[in-house]
């Protein structure tokens, strides 16, 4: 038997109950778990990777291709030199970074 119930978005979802607990329980708990990944910024879903960014004391440009305002970045790799960035300016195209000192290469997470 199936049923339908409003998500957090507004949306039906259909859950199929089936009458076995367990396969009830599951689908249950994988509902769950997708609504929590899917509201997580860290998932490809709300942001970008780049790779390979030569940063230095002048400003660097990232076009980050989100279409909207970024709502942060992270560091994932630094390949080389010392990775202290400081976030110049950012909008709905770009990020603007540049390092306390030095060169370094990274790699982003921008969400």
């Amino acid at each position: 038997m199936a049923k339908t119930r409003a998500t957090s978005s507004g949306l039906a979802k259909l859950v199929e109950f089936t009458g076995d607990r367990a396969i009830d329980k599951a689908q249950r708990n994988q509902h769950a778990t997708q609504t929590a990944l899917n509201q997580n910024p860290l998932t490809p879903r709300f942001g970008t990777w780049v790779k390979n960014q030569t940063i230095t004391t002048t400003n660097y440009v990232i076009v980050h291709g989100l279409g909207r305002a970024i709502n942060g970045w992270a560091i994932c790799r630094i390949k080389t030199g010392a990775a202290a960035l400081i976030e110049v300016a950012a909008d709905a195209t770009t990020l603007t970074l540049k390092t306390t000192s030095g060169t370094t290469v990274v790699d982003l997470w921008i969400f």
